[in-house]
């Protein structure tokens, strides 16, 4: 939430993961515990995308969640749900991502139920967002995680359920707390988020074929993770 944030953001502004070395402030640097797995470690980034839309919400446990889209977005966010006592559904495509989801503790389904006491749009299309308007109860929220490329109107329905609208970008922290920090405690406290997740391991010398892996989301790709020696 830095005014200055766009101008110092690793991958756009200055140099980020692919470069050969990167130079980062010391603030930046969060410990890991030595049980956190390496191929787990490369999860924290997303999943402090997700710690932070979750966290910007009043969630209780025993509450009800829809998350609309399965990809690696989606699965944390039902990872995160889960490990706070959410009952969760989520919208899947494909049938490894039913799996995924499954091992998350959550619900794949085709079609959302209603009465959803929140729900997470990992899409960010005009078709998903009104998904999510119709799976929302009155006066619940629909929390929107990344960039809308194309423009998503309102609708009525909305207006009349008064649902509440909330962006989500990026991450943050303050001397409260630290979204990075979180998303490492979510990992060490539980394995089985990159057991489910990780679905395919490639050296750099494969860069190529692992990049062409991970635009096939119908060929069982979820997260795709490079290994040096």
């Amino acid at each position: 939430m830095c005014a200055m944030a766009a101008a110092s953001l690793h991958g756009t502004s200055i140099d980020g993961g692919l470069a050969e070395f990167v130079r980062v402030e010391k603030s930046r640097l969060v410990p890991v515990p030595g049980n956190v797995k390496p191929d787990a470690v490369a999860l924290v980034e997303p999943l402090a995308v997700v710690v932070h839309g979750i966290n910007r919400i009043p969630i209780t446990s025993g509450m009800k969640a829809i998350v609309v889209g399965a990809g690696s977005i989606g699965l944390l966010a039902a990872a995160v749900l889960v490990d706070r006592g959410i009952e969760v559904d989520i919208v899947t495509r494909h049938p490894h991502q039913n799996l995924a989801a499954e091992a998350l503790g959550a619900r794949a389904v085709s079609t959302p139920s209603h009465n959803y006491d929140f729900s997470f749009d990992a899409v960010c299309t005009q078709q998903s967002f009104d998904a999510c308007v119709s799976a929302t109860r009155p006066r619940g929220s629909i929390v929107e995680f990344g960039m809308v490329w194309s423009p998503v109107g309102l609708s009525n329905t909305l207006m009349l359920k008064e649902i509440s609208v909330i962006p989500s970008m990026f991450y943050s922290h303050d001397h409260e707390h630290h979204d990075f920090e979180e998303a490492v405690d979510v990992l060490s406290r539980n394995p089985h988020i990159a057991e489910a997740l990780i679905t395919h391991r490639y050296s750099l010398d494969d860069a190529a074929k692992a990049f062409d892996t991970a635009n096939d989301r119908a060929g069982g790709a979820i997260k795709v993770h490079f290994f040096t020696n």
